[in-house]
């Protein structure tokens, strides 16, 4: 795949994007651009130009077509220089030991701009109970936990909710996932419900603890969710193997 590390258009040297093939297929389908910066790279992803194929991405529909730039935000071309994609922003970096992964921010979560923050989450609890930190950490201090070599993201990194009220089965939203694991490359992506890795996974058929799938060198993890709406599901051994494996 071209580095999405400051990739540049040829032709007028805007910033690149990039599209899924879904998404692809779908433009041809639709619209049957004459496209002028397109370049197909890996793992089924386009590159393209937002100036010189602004046409292609949907500039002249009421809604443009998903995209992602080439740090993994999702947009669409009308909002593509808008500073508000985010509900709650990744907290990612080079060589960590987890990445925690849930669907979308919870409302108390978006609104306080931390993770795991509702009232009847046990998240951070759970933590310190299995030894991945020291003490139980509040969720406006999320950032911390980078002190023990632990990050965050979402599937859903464009809206917030209840799972029944965003959006969480989007090919883009799977691409740009499966492209930051690969760029930060941690040990484990931990799922922190079973409803996330069915989005990831696009399988009901899954079972708790180390997946045999992995995306580059990081292996994958399915916890059982810490939410107070899933607490008869829960099983803390799940946690703790969790802990074993760092």
């Amino acid at each position: 795949m071209t580095s999405m590390k400051n990739s540049k258009c040829k032709l007028c040297g805007t910033e690149l994007v990039f599209i899924t093939k879904k998404t692809y297929e779908k433009i041809v389908d639709e619209i049957k651009p004459s496209f002028k910066s397109i370049s197909k790279e890996k793992d089924g992803i386009f590159s393209l130009c937002p100036q010189c194929d602004s046409y292609a991405l949907g500039a002249e529909l009421e809604a443009g077509y998903p995209l992602f730039d080439c740090d993994g935000i999702k947009n669409r071309i009308e909002n593509l220089h808008s500073s508000d994609e985010h509900k709650l922003k990744d907290m990612l970096r080079d060589g960590l030991d987890i990445v925690f992964c849930g669907t979308a921010a919870g409302n108390k979560s978006a609104e306080s701009n931390s993770y795991y923050a509702g009232s009847s989450n046990s998240f951070w609890k759970v933590l310190m109970q299995v030894g991945l930190t020291k003490e139980e950490i509040m969720p406006e201090n999320y950032a911390e936990l980078l002190e023990y070599n632990i990050g965050f993201t979402d599937i859903n990194k464009s809206e917030s909710g209840m799972d029944k009220d965003v959006d969480l089965g989007d090919d883009t939203d799977i691409a740009i996932l499966k492209y930051k694991i690969l760029k930060y490359a941690p040990k484990i992506l931990a799922f922190t419900s079973k409803e996330a890795a069915k989005m990831f996974f696009q399988s009901k058929n899954l079972q708790y603890g180390l997946q045999t799938l992995e995306i580059g060198r990081t292996k994958l993890y399915i916890c059982p969710s810490t939410s107070g709406a899933a607490r008869r599901y829960f099983d803390i051994k799940y946690w703790s193997e969790l802990n074993d494996l760092v």
